[in-house]
């Protein structure tokens, strides 16, 4: 596919759903557009379509329809500096409320996204982690995790034991200081301290911890390169006690949304495999591992790793 073949169907395909969302049909607008943008990505070379998804589609007016939508416009806004933020997120868990001048139009879209396959996806990985910690607290008296990149932490808020206190620690590190305020005002009382860190401050040794029973990330390694992944991933690993699992997620290839994520939402991921994912263990001596698996949420978009230290 040329780059003028990707132009023309894309303006096609945007007309097409611009009417559609003329004549209130959203929903069989945005499953058309989703499903557009899907195969135009898959059809196109990986730079025709980077140039297409950062620039052509915002010529058409149905930028303007779809960023009526609180969800897509704050992505692709990124008032704190990147499109995955916590805010976001909690748009996804049904937390956030929608701006009281949002249009029956932008409504309409996000009641779309809700229940689009990746937010069912961030919901469902919400709740395995919740489900996580429950069990690491059955298995371990008094566990001690850490939760890297941890957002506003809300498998924390769907978890037994955090709400009954038979957690030993539990480390809440993340970057933005936003997300870290509302985890100190929401959950300092269950035992959950909030702690600034970076996959920077980790690298360079400057957060360190130590003694840790289980260790996850869920948001971050689809932002990471596979280098500092691997990287990332033996830091982690080295601060667990023998019998301590890593946890890791990450997004599939060829979520059904990824084309309408790329380019209206200016959300980009780097996506992983099952194989690709397990290679995050690269940098960890074979030796120090006692058990390694791979598996999948019930929708098929989101692919954990589960690491035990021997």
């Amino acid at each position: 596919m040329t780059m003028n073949t990707l132009t023309i169907e894309g303006r096609q395909l945007f007309d097409q759903v611009y009417d559609q969302f003329g004549n209130y049909q959203v929903d069989e607008g945005m499953l058309n557009l989703m499903r557009g943008l899907f195969g135009l990505r898959r059809r196109a070379r990986p730079e025709e379509w980077r140039e297409f998804a950062q620039g052509v589609w915002q010529e058409h007016p149905l930028k303007q329809l779809a960023h009526q939508d609180p969800f897509t416009r704050r992505a692709y806004e990124k008032p704190r500096g990147y499109a995955g933020d916590a805010e976001l997120l909690d748009y996804i868990y049904g937390l956030q409320m929608m701006p009281r001048d949002t249009t029956c139009l932008g409504a309409a879209i996000f009641s779309f996204m809700f229940q689009d396959p990746a937010p069912r996806a961030v919901r469902a990985r919400r709740d395995l982690l919740a489900a996580h910690i429950d069990a690491i607290a059955t298995r371990i008296d008094k566990p001690r995790i850490l939760a890297v990149a941890c957002g506003h932490l809300r498998e924390a808020q769907k978890s037994v034991a955090v709400r009954e206190g038979r957690l030993g620690q539990f480390i809440a590190l993340d970057q933005d200081q936003a997300s870290l305020a509302v985890i100190k005002g929401e959950q300092e009382t269950n035992g959950v301290e909030a702690i600034h860190g970076s996959v920077k401050s980790i690298l360079k040794g400057e957060t360190v911890f130590e003694d840790l029973d289980f260790v996850y990330s869920t948001g971050l390694y689809d932002y990471l390169p596979q280098p500092v992944a691997i990287d990332l991933s033996a830091k982690l690993f080295g601060m667990i006690n023998p019998g301590g699992q890593l946890l890791v997620a990450n997004f599939l290839h060829d979520v059904p949304n990824v084309g309408y994520m790329e380019s209206f939402m200016g959300w980009p991921l780097i996506y992983r495999s099952d194989e690709e994912l397990a290679g995050v263990t690269q940098g960890i001596p074979a030796t120090r591992i006692a058990a390694q698996r791979t598996y999948h949420d019930r929708f098929e978009n989101v692919v954990f790793l589960e690491v035990e230290k021997r």
